[in-house]
């Protein structure tokens, strides 16, 4: 069991397969693969998560002290592949990642993160590519992303668990990348706030969506500054650019996000 962050609300819970807790010059490199073999047993806690998925957004939503908010045996939240939490200067470079249990690549309140020359592949249940949560000056690059859900997916907290902590993810760069099924995400998990995001020479082949802004009246939070240029698309069934405000709202709030700024 560790502090970690379970779709935008901390919790102690099963620890990821890779952690790494206020650790300073973290790294994964090499050649190697990552295999998390997630398919054969987590598919299966798919359909038993949501008492503990609604359990735990109450108890973010009601500002329950993180403490107190203790799952892992009896409860089904899937941990995440590879999390690293409250670092500075982390570098995944070089590895082949598959099979993830969850989602895949998570850095949660992390300054100066480097995700370079990397190959992700992973179909099972929300297996987002890369989440940079809260994190600050994170560069992703010539990364191959062929997932069951986002590629990247840029997020900052969700709701009154968000507005606590009130820490915003900026300063992201996403250069030379590719996305097979999706693509790009901001949110929706965003009510820390998300800017200064820039997104440049990546290809999108056959996705869902290409560029993705969701959030909804129980987030509030902010978009700002967010640049694009030189994005290649073959086929987006939901449009190169989406923009959706009502995107699985849960307590029926009444705040609503900054719009979006596109210089």
């Amino acid at each position: 069991m560790v502090l970690t962050k379970w779709e935008g609300t901390e919790c102690y819970n099963y620890s990821p397969f890779i952690y790494s807790y206020q650790c300073v010059n973290v790294a994964i490199t090499g050649k190697g693969e990552i295999n998390g073999n997630g398919g054969a047993v987590f598919n299966t806690w798919k359909p038993l998560e949501k008492p503990a998925m609604d359990r735990l957004r109450q108890m973010g939503n009601d500002e329950v002290p993180v403490y107190e908010r203790v799952f892992g045996e009896g409860w089904y939240l899937r941990p995440c592949m590879i999390q690293f939490y409250g670092c500075k200067n982390v570098l995944i470079d070089g590895v082949k990642i598959y099979d993830a249990p969850f989602w895949i690549i998570h850095p949660v309140f992390c300054d100066n993160v480097i995700v370079r020359n990397v190959y992700i592949d992973g179909n099972n249940y929300n297996n987002d590519g890369c989440d940079p949560e809260s994190s600050t000056n994170v560069l992703i690059e010539n990364v191959d992303f062929n997932v069951g859900d986002d590629g990247i997916a840029i997020k900052s907290g969700r709701d009154q668990d968000g507005w606590r902590i009130g820490q915003a993810t900026e300063n992201v760069i996403i250069r030379n990348c590719r996305f097979s099924r999706w693509a790009i995400t901001i949110g929706s998990e965003m009510s820390g706030g998300v800017r200064n995001i820039y997104i440049e020479d990546c290809r999108i082949d056959s996705c869902r969506n290409g560029i993705y802004f969701k959030s909804n009246l129980d987030r509030g939070g902010f978009f700002e500054n967010l640049y694009m240029r030189r994005i290649s698309a073959d086929i987006c069934l939901w449009g190169m650019v989406n923009f959706r405000t009502d995107y699985h709202g849960y307590r029926g709030g009444n705040f609503q996000p900054v719009s979006v700024i596109l210089p």
